[in-house]
Protein backbone atom coordinates (compact mmCIF):
# COMPACT_ATOMS: atom_id res chain seq x y z
CA UNK A 1 0.00 0.00 0.00
CA UNK A 2 1.31 3.51 -0.91
CA UNK A 3 0.33 6.69 0.23
CA UNK A 4 1.74 10.13 0.29
CA UNK A 5 3.32 11.57 3.48
CA UNK A 6 6.86 12.28 5.66
CA UNK A 7 8.76 9.89 7.27
CA UNK A 8 6.25 8.33 10.25
CA UNK A 9 7.44 10.75 13.80
CA UNK A 10 6.57 8.50 16.13
CA UNK A 11 8.63 5.79 17.45
CA UNK A 12 7.92 2.12 16.02
CA UNK A 13 7.30 -0.55 18.77
CA UNK A 14 7.15 -4.12 17.97
CA UNK A 15 3.44 -5.30 16.94
CA UNK A 16 3.95 -8.09 19.47
CA UNK A 17 2.54 -11.82 19.17
CA UNK A 18 5.72 -12.63 17.42
CA UNK A 19 4.15 -11.16 14.14
CA UNK A 20 6.09 -8.70 11.86
CA UNK A 21 4.76 -5.22 11.63
CA UNK A 22 5.30 -2.04 13.96
CA UNK A 23 2.90 -0.13 16.04
CA UNK A 24 3.49 3.66 15.99
CA UNK A 25 2.18 6.46 18.30
CA UNK A 26 0.56 9.65 18.11
CA UNK A 27 -1.16 9.07 14.57
CA UNK A 28 2.54 8.83 13.41
CA UNK A 29 1.04 5.74 11.23
CA UNK A 30 -2.06 3.82 10.97
CA UNK A 31 -4.54 2.12 9.09
CA UNK A 32 -7.66 1.38 10.41
CA UNK A 33 -10.72 -0.57 8.42
CA UNK A 34 -14.16 1.27 9.24
CA UNK A 35 -16.27 -1.48 8.07
CA UNK A 36 -19.94 -0.52 7.96
CA UNK A 37 -21.07 -4.01 9.09
CA UNK A 38 -19.86 -3.60 12.45
CA UNK A 39 -15.89 -5.19 12.16
CA UNK A 40 -14.32 -1.95 12.59
CA UNK A 41 -10.35 -2.68 13.31
CA UNK A 42 -7.17 -0.79 13.15
CA UNK A 43 -3.33 -1.27 12.56
CA UNK A 44 -0.32 0.20 14.58
CA UNK A 45 -2.29 1.76 16.83
CA UNK A 46 -1.05 -1.21 19.63
CA UNK A 47 -4.78 -2.65 19.86
CA UNK A 48 -3.88 -5.90 18.42
CA UNK A 49 -1.08 -8.01 16.94
CA UNK A 50 -0.79 -6.93 13.45
CA UNK A 51 1.38 -3.50 12.91
CA UNK A 52 3.13 -2.34 9.69
CA UNK A 53 5.84 -3.31 7.58
CA UNK A 54 7.63 0.19 5.99
CA UNK A 55 8.90 -1.03 2.82
CA UNK A 56 9.84 3.01 1.70
CA UNK A 57 9.43 5.69 2.86
CA UNK A 58 9.90 9.61 1.38
CA UNK A 59 8.55 13.32 1.65
CA UNK A 60 6.37 12.73 -0.89
CA UNK A 61 5.10 8.35 -0.26
CA UNK A 62 5.65 5.77 2.16
CA UNK A 63 5.03 2.58 1.24
CA UNK A 64 4.11 -0.50 3.75
CA UNK A 65 2.63 -3.81 4.23
CA UNK A 66 0.18 -5.10 6.97
CA UNK A 67 2.27 -7.26 9.01
CA UNK A 68 1.89 -10.58 9.13
CA UNK A 69 -0.93 -11.23 11.62
CA UNK A 70 -3.05 -9.26 9.28
CA UNK A 71 -5.76 -12.03 8.24
CA UNK A 72 -5.20 -14.33 11.16
CA UNK A 73 -8.53 -13.96 12.79
CA UNK A 74 -11.35 -13.37 10.26
CA UNK A 75 -12.26 -9.94 11.72
CA UNK A 76 -8.56 -8.72 10.79
CA UNK A 77 -9.31 -8.82 6.59
CA UNK A 78 -10.02 -5.71 4.11
CA UNK A 79 -13.21 -6.11 2.08
CA UNK A 80 -14.83 -4.66 -0.77
CA UNK A 81 -17.35 -2.27 0.34
CA UNK A 82 -14.88 -1.12 3.30
CA UNK A 83 -14.03 2.31 4.23
CA UNK A 84 -10.44 3.34 5.46
CA UNK A 85 -8.35 5.57 7.07
CA UNK A 86 -4.65 5.86 6.69
CA UNK A 87 -3.18 8.48 8.65
CA UNK A 88 0.48 9.65 8.48
CA UNK A 89 1.70 11.94 10.97
CA UNK A 90 -1.92 13.23 12.12
CA UNK A 91 -3.30 13.38 8.37
CA UNK A 92 -5.99 11.23 7.33
CA UNK A 93 -6.91 10.19 4.09
CA UNK A 94 -10.47 7.94 3.84
CA UNK A 95 -11.89 5.75 0.89
CA UNK A 96 -14.04 3.01 0.17
CA UNK A 97 -12.73 -0.21 -1.25
CA UNK A 98 -14.16 -1.03 -4.71
CA UNK A 99 -13.99 -4.29 -6.38
CA UNK A 100 -12.35 -4.74 -9.91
Amino acid sequence: MTVLGTTPAGAATAAGCGATGSDYANNALSFEDTASNGMKWSVASGSNCIGLDVLYYSDNEVEYELGSFYGSESKYTVQTGDNIAITVDGLQYTEELTGG
